[in-house]
């Protein structure tokens, strides 16, 4: 096998995970993107049963385009806040205030 080519069996698993996450897992909105924080973004939690994200879950936009990880969460117990890392293709100042981010859910 040619180096630097994946196998093909990983490209699969991919394209696989992509049809998973784009056509058949439900997404839940999780917050409200506030504002930008250095290379981070800070979100108000506004899910109905305030449920917490847990740390690193996966954070989308509402077109289920991964843009980043929870990495904090912090305020007061039924209304707090959580920060995003975003994944290196994503900038801060893209973001409009109070855009929608959400989580998908695995069905």
């Amino acid at each position: 096998q040619p180096r630097g080519k994946l196998p093909e069996e990983v490209g699969q698993y991919h394209l696989k995970l992509f049809y998973i996450l784009t056509f058949s897992c439900p997404i839940s909105v999780l917050g409200e993107f506030l504002h930008p924080c250095e290379d981070d973004i800070v979100c108000k939690c506004t899910t109905d049963e305030n449920k917490v994200p847990y740390f690193n879950a996966p954070v989308y936009l509402e077109n289920k385009e991964q843009i980043g990880k929870v990495d904090e969460i912090f305020g007061q117990l039924r209304d707090f806040y959580f920060s995003v890392k975003l994944s290196e293709n994503m900038k801060a100042s893209s973001f409009k205030k109070l855009q929608k981010v959400s989580q998908v859910y695995d069905t």
